[in-house]
């Protein structure tokens, strides 16, 4: 695909103050300065989407996968049960009047798509004071199922998902240890951002690890 190189000392600006927006969330600030980013360098190339619903229902695809029979409609469904509807192409449950659309999986807090492959690179994003468990939570998406589902669900054989964490996540050394450690199978897929935020840390990243990836 065409590239458009990057005007280091005109653009950079404008990408950097994405990630300095005050009061933004750690999942807004990483979104923004993809976004930012990609949008001054590779314009119409990439598209950043923040929270992306492609694995709503990733838990009831991959227990069909196994057990398609288990998720045929019942003749009379009862409150609760859950079957996959073959016309809308999704899960439903019954509710108390009628049937709605089940949510049973998860949402990572950004995805990054190239727009010419369709591929896909998702990025999970934690962020605590020296309190809490945020870090533990994040653990889900680097089991060996999980990442193999999503693979499944976005077509794509490579790893698809990046850790990220920022506050005293990335600054009290118990911490870091924890996290270079648990994450130490996939140590390029693993960012640990600094309360400043450096843009520039983000936009190595996609140049190194993830654009490779997806064009």
């Amino acid at each position: 695909m065409a590239e458009t190189a990057p005007h280091y000392l005109s653009t950079r600006a404008n990408w950097e103050a994405a990630a300095n927006e005050t009061g933004a969330s750690l999942e807004s600030a990483v979104a923004s300065t993809f976004r930012a980013y990609l949008d001054e360098t590779y314009p119409g190339q990439f598209r950043v989407d923040s929270h992306p619903t492609d694995f709503k229902q990733l838990y009831l695809e991959e227990d069909r996968r196994k057990s398609p029979e288990a998720y045929v409609k019942p003749d009379v469904p009862a409150l609760g049960d859950i079957w996959y509807d073959e016309a809308r192409q999704t899960f439903l449950v019954q509710g108390a009047k009628m049937p709605t659309v089940a949510q049973c999986g998860c949402i990572p807090d950004t995805k990054i798509t190239c727009l010419a492959t369709k591929k896909a690179y998702c990025i999970e994003c934690k962020a605590q004071n020296d309190a809490g468990n945020a870090h533990e939570r994040a653990c889900k998406f680097a089991t060996p199922s999980m990442i193999a589902a999503m693979q499944r669900k976005l077509g794509v054989d490579y790893h698809p998902i990046g850790y990220l964490f920022s506050g005293d996540l990335v600054t009290k050394k118990k911490y870091v240890l924890e996290l270079q450690l648990s994450f130490g199978f996939a140590p390029s897929h693993l960012v640990l951002w600094p309360k400043a935020r450096p843009a520039a840390q983000l936009a190595a990243w996609f140049e190194s690890t993830i654009k490779p990836l997806l064009i």
